[in-house]
């Protein structure tokens, strides 16, 4: 039996000493949250115990049963499933380091209860100061996915990721505590992977923050009333987008745009009085920014999902507003324009090639924003330089290429040998070809867990698209694909790299969205191989095919021979194979070895490559056209 008198015995501690007998153990700080918490961040963090030195230590072997006693109400102490805090009184438990207070936001027992649940998952001291020494340059994310144009930067050096990433004070706002939470979320799903049980760690402690801000905070509508909310929510799509969950990513910011709605966001003139929790937030913040920013994510997840977008009206990009915009973020509204009369035309016709024309008129008048030495694939050299712009340039050219491959890829599979349709399929090919070698470039810097999976839902689509040219074009000469002959092995070498690039990411995280696209891209090559070495590959477009999920999949079927892929906007593309003769090892080796392309010898007098033929290159007003009625849907 345990002797209790004994053991709980006070010691004599030197005057001042306030750590635990964990944190003194591990040489760390030992910090309170809060002055009533009975644990400390560090021994919530680690699931331990928490016993001040003034205890002996042995009292931690004593059954639980036995030195249990009562806890103290709820409205003094925050507890949790996730605390094993130190039980006693509060009278014998230690005073923790000193937090700064302010006047307190919280208006109820119940909002205390939210600061408690969200500071019990954050990070305890020791964690927290391993996240904030990983080596990452490109920190902007930290500062929220709405504040501010990358060229207004001054904020942002006013700010250091150890302050954005530190728990708010006691008495904080709990959606600024949840606002925190969620941009810890998204930078720990960037940790850059090293050891198995750092992931481990980064991974369940970013997916406890996120999931208790979502229970807490984005699902109740009366603390969502302030800027502050609106950017909540919207952290909220941003990282169901990285983790590939599309469609919650589309309903979070469908969500995010009516409550900026409801605040009057979306018109030129705010209100002076829109509720702004942070005083230095309104000091810093551009509300034609934040609905700039809320459009844009629609209208690309719109476009990958398939789905109408909710705002339809640019006269929020007039001229004047561009005309304060640095070059790239002009090309970014340009972009967003071009984004919404895509989807324009794909709820009234895809094959309207006449809007087609159009809207390709002005991706010509987009990219000339920028110098043509922009263009090319940004030099490893210059992300040293500057991380942050180089990521930034590599995604503005993806965006671009995939609008152009977005734009075209409904004709990929037309029958038709104009010269406008025959313009349209060299110039998705091209674009995905584009859109591959940037994939590559970001996928190569092996420090870099890139935060968006939607990257590579595009590359898949790019990739499919270069097969699907290069099956169509073993077809014979009568296929404007025919000319890619030459083009075919190192068209190749770029998917099959994407695949290589697509598996790894697999293989060192839990990537849904990659194990789901490997499958697919895996066959596709196999058919496109096989295509060229004796099998007989057709392909069948339906242009009204369904997908349940509505997003960019496929399934395989017959041991391989067949395979539905399902592309939004366009519909689904059916590719059989009926012969086969080919190498039984090429499935798990990917033998692209020159020996398996026979040349064909063109005979015949080819015919040139039309170039396409359009009108002068559209005025602004073209861009956005007369379309001023807005809707909102869903």
């Amino acid at each position: 039996a345990v002797d209790m008198s004994t053991s709980t015995r006070k010691r004599k501690i030197r005057k001042g000493t306030q750590s635990c007998w964990e944190c003194k153990r591990r040489k760390t700080r030992c910090i309170f949250a809060a002055p009533v918490d009975s644990a400390c961040v560090g021994c919530k963090s680690r699931r331990t115990t928490c016993l001040s030195q003034e205890f002996h230590e042995e009292i931690s072997t004593i059954p639980k049963k036995a030195t249990q006693t009562k806890r103290l109400a709820p409205s003094t102490v925050c507890s949790s499933p996730h605390r094993l805090g130190r039980e006693g009184t509060a009278e014998s438990r230690p005073e923790g380091p000193k937090v700064p207070q302010k006047e307190p936001f919280l208006p109820s027992e119940t909002y205390h209860h939210v600061y408690c649940a969200l500071a019990e998952a954050w990070p305890g001291d020791y964690d927290l100061d391993v996240i904030k020494g990983v080596t990452v340059e490109d920190f902007s994310i930290l500062y929220g996915p709405l504040n501010g144009p990358c060229s207004n930067l001054e904020f942002q050096h006013n700010l250091s990721p150890q302050g954005v990433l530190e728990l708010p004070p006691y008495g904080a706002h709990p959606v600024l505590v949840a606002r925190k939470a969620l941009l810890l979320s998204v930078f720990l799903r960037r940790f850059p992977l090293q050891d198995s049980s750092d992931t481990q760690y980064s991974g369940d402690t970013a997916d406890r923050l996120f999931n208790q801000a979502i229970r807490l905070i984005t699902t109740n509508d009366e603390l969502l009333n302030s800027v502050e909310g609106i950017e909540c929510v919207a952290l909220e799509s941003m990282v169901h987008n990285y983790c590939g969950n599309l469609r919650r990513a589309l309903l979070s910011l469908r969500k995010a745009m009516v409550l900026a709605q409801l605040m009057g966001l979306h018109r030129k003139a705010h209100s002076p009085s829109l509720k702004v929790i942070d005083p230095q937030i309104r000091a810093r913040i551009d509300f034609n920014y934040i609905w700039f920013r809320l459009v844009e994510s629609d209208r690309y997840l719109s476009l990958m999902l398939g789905a109408p977008q909710a705002w339809s009206d640019n006269t929020f990009l007039e001229k004047k507003a561009l005309a304060i915009c640095s070059p790239e973020e002009q090309l970014e509204r340009l972009l967003l324009i071009v984004g919404g009369r895509i989807l324009d035309r794909n709820e009234r016709d895809v094959q309207d090639l006449a809007v087609t024309q159009e809207i390709d008129h002005l991706l010509q008048r987009a990219s000339s924003c920028m110098a043509p030495q922009w263009w090319l694939v940004p030099e490893p050299s210059q992300k040293s330089v500057d991380d942050q712009m180089w990521t930034r340039q590599i995604m503005i050219q993806v965006t671009h290429y995939f609008l152009l491959t977005q734009l075209h890829f409904p004709y990929l599979m037309d029958s038709s040998d104009s010269h406008t349709v025959t313009y349209s399929k060299m110039t998705a090919i091209n674009a995905s070809r584009d859109i591959l070698f940037r994939f590559l470039a970001l996928r190569s810097d092996a420090t870099l867990n890139f935060y968006c999976r939607g990257v590579d839902i595009i590359a898949f689509f790019a990739s499919a698209a270069l097969c699907l040219a290069h099956i169509a074009g073993s077809h014979g000469y009568q296929t404007p694909f025919y000319y890619l002959t030459h083009q075919r092995v190192s068209d190749r070498g770029l998917v099959e790299k994407t695949l290589e690039h697509m598996e790894r990411t697999s293989r060192s995280s839990d990537d849904l969205i990659a194990s789901r696209l490997i499958d697919l891209l895996h066959t596709l090559l196999i058919m496109e191989s096989t295509s060229k070495t004796g099998a007989v590959v057709t392909m069948d477009f339906t242009p009204d095919g369904y997908s349940e999920d509505n997003e960019c999949s496929g399934q395989i079927s017959d041991g391989g021979n067949a395979l539905h892929i399902f592309i939004p906007h366009c519909g689904k593309i059916d590719v059989t194979r009926t012969t086969v003769d080919v190498d039984p090892t090429f499935s798990s080796q990917f033998n692209l070895d020159v020996e398996c392309f026979d040349p064909i010898w063109v005979s015949e007098a080819t015919q040139p490559i039309v170039d396409y033929v359009g009108t002068q290159t559209p005025e602004y007003s073209e861009f956005v056209g007369d379309g001023r009625q807005s809707e909102t849907h869903g």
